[in-house]
């Protein structure tokens, strides 16, 4: 069974910001955009919005799979639904069940 990787990495165990968050912090750049994790904003079990994603890996009704730089994002529910789809952001409308990183 795999362990369950920490979605930053750190400088050391004393859980020191790396050298990305700082610099990140230091030009006022979002930390989201620097280290290529998604931003996802979900609104209940019903609406849920990916930013920072590169593209889709799987979908179908029950399943949608989407590759993002540092991490991929599984959605499982029912009537998943791909309602926009941008350069920018995915918008993901239906019955979430379960919501997940893949390291």
């Amino acid at each position: 069974m795999s362990k369950n990787k920490p979605s930053r990495k750190r400088d050391n165990q004393n859980n020191q910001p790396s050298l990305k968050e700082k610099l990140a912090d230091a030009i006022d750049i979002s930390k989201n955009v620097m280290l290529g994790v998604p931003l996802v904003t979900m609104v209940g079990d019903r609406e849920l919005t990916i930013e920072n994603y590169v593209g889709i890996i799987e979908y179908g009704e029950d399943i949608i799979r989407i590759k993002c730089k540092a991490v991929n994002v599984s959605i499982t529910g029912k009537n998943l639904e791909l309602k926009t789809m941008t350069d920018e952001f995915l918008y993901i409308t239906g019955r979430f069940k379960c919501f997940s990183y893949e390291y």
